[in-house]
């Protein structure tokens, strides 16, 4: 291949598939992975620590999960994350304020968490 790669990432819902099952694939093609879909699959907030070698992800769906506000201090510090899918979990306003301090995230989907 001459040009770099960009993969579009889905764990299908409810596969029953754990992500640290799968985490030494996905970070074998971390640097390619742009987009990351884990929606309703059982994701832990502790299993979101791989996300810190995924260096151009853009846009991670992680709606129906039962993560926390600890997930977003896995996300933050994500430079070129621009969209993050955290409709039905447990985040609350703290991740919402943790995830504004990176600028480049632009759209924050949080409908039906634990949020007011």
């Amino acid at each position: 291949l001459n040009k770099p790669l960009m993969l579009d990432v889905t764990l299908g819902s409810n596969s029953g598939i754990k992500l640290p099952e799968i985490s030494p694939v996905l970070l074998k093609v971390s640097k390619n992975i742009i987009w990351l879909n884990l929606s309703e699959n059982e994701i832990a907030d502790t299993d979101l620590s791989i996300l810190k070698e995924f260096h151009n992800l853009e846009k991670i769906r992680l709606d129906k999960n039962p993560i926390t506000d600890q997930a977003s201090e896995f996300l933050v510090g994500l430079k070129k994350l621009n969209a993050v899918n955290l409709n039905e979990t447990n985040i609350t306003e703290k991740s919402l304020n943790i995830l504004a301090k990176n600028p480049n995230i632009k759209t924050i989907y949080s409908w039906n968490s634990k949020h007011k």
